[in-house]
């Protein structure tokens, strides 16, 4: 079982005044923090992982179930400590990396297995404590990863339209013309919608995608 923390964006104000080739509208500029938020929030959940900048933290892994010496754990670097926990959830054991757990995959920096090289992990409830950055974040370059920013330039360009159509034409969900109703995309709609439709947006994502965990 894990929580996932709060996000802040994958992309800039500048950086998609950049991508779409003009300054933001005026409607637009009060509109992005919502907009990012919902891009944001589709990849996260998507991916089943984040992007941003974090600070270490600590999720627990049930071992309930034949998981063996293996356990699946949320993409995560910079791991610090894996303890087992006793019932009351106090630590009752910490392991030593490399001579009694692994992480993998071993040559990458982002790892979402956790091996026990001793034999099973136990059975219990939150049993195994890992302590580390749970981010797919570019620490080395202190950047968000080029195509995770480039998807999210995709999907604002999508939602903001850059070709002078009005954004309430660009996201109208149906209409009835002799009531004159119509219905909008939520963000969350809209950016669904932009992404299921763009290629290079989904074989980023897929890409990225892992198993969700908690």
């Amino acid at each position: 079982t894990t929580k996932r923390g709060k996000t802040m964006g994958y992309t800039t104000k500048t950086q998609l005044a950049k991508y779409l080739k003009r300054s933001l509208t005026s409607d637009e500029d009060a509109l992005f923090d919502t907009m990012l938020g919902a891009v944001t929030k589709f990849i996260n959940d998507y991916t089943g992982s984040n992007f941003d900048k974090v600070d270490a933290t600590t999720r627990y892994y049930d071992t309930e179930g034949d998981c063996g010496n293996i356990i699946d754990i949320d993409p995560v670097q910079s791991v610090t400590k894996v303890s087992s926990l006793d019932y009351d959830k106090t630590v009752g054991y910490d392991y030593t990396v490399d001579t009694e757990y692994l992480l993998e995959p071993l040559n990458e920096t982002i790892k979402t297995q956790l091996i026990n090289r001793f034999g099973h992990w136990g059975r219990s409830y939150q049993r195994v404590a890992v302590t580390g950055k749970f981010s797919e974040y570019d620490y080395e370059n202190d950047a968000v990863p080029d195509d995770i920013q480039m998807a999210a330039m995709r999907l604002l360009g999508g939602l903001f339209k850059g070709d002078e159509q009005t954004m309430d034409d660009g996201n109208v969900k149906s209409e009835t013309l002799e009531g004159h109703k119509k219905d909008y995309l939520t963000p969350a709609d809209g950016v669904q919608s932009l992404a299921f439709s763009d290629t290079y947006v989904m074989t980023v994502l897929k890409s990225r995608q892992q198993v969700l965990i908690g």
